[in-house]
């Protein structure tokens, strides 16, 4: 599984969720750059790479948030809302990484945030971790 396969699996999964209504990837700068945003969003934004024995662990923050009113009156709905939407796409990937293409580090921590970026988004942001085979094997190389 390749960087490439893993951003069309997330972004697979936010399409299919009802709640999600934008999906994202990239640098946080990007998301403020988009400005065409204004709907619960997954934005996803690649942090690099583990290269282990026979595995590669490519490492990601996530971000599940959306827009609160500007008297803050929904806040703590949007926060629950987004942690609800989290959890439901930690187990999608739970299960479908037993298919071995792919597994997650099941160490995740996650935290809350408010008040970020130009507008009043709040939600969840979450480090995670996901394992993918890498076998060395230099016959795979494309070489002369």
């Amino acid at each position: 599984m390749t960087l490439n396969q893993i951003k069309k699996k997330l972004n697979d999964l936010a399409d299919a969720h009802l709640q999600i209504k934008s999906f994202g990837w990239g640098d946080s700068w990007e998301f403020e750059a988009d400005g065409g945003v204004n709907a619960s969003t997954m934005w996803v934004i690649p942090r690099g790479f583990n290269i282990e024995a026979k595995a590669i662990t490519y490492n990601f923050n996530i971000l599940f948030m959306d827009l609160v009113d500007k008297d803050e009156a929904n806040e703590t709905e949007v926060l629950s809302d987004q942690t609800l939407i989290c959890m439901d796409i930690l187990s999608q990937l739970d299960e479908e990484s037993e298919s071995d293409d792919f597994t997650i580090v099941k160490n995740n921590s996650a935290e809350f945030f408010t008040e970020r970026f130009d507008n009043e988004w709040s939600g969840v942001y979450i480090d995670l971790g996901i394992r993918v085979n890498y076998l060395r094997n230099n016959c795979n190389i494309p070489n002369e």
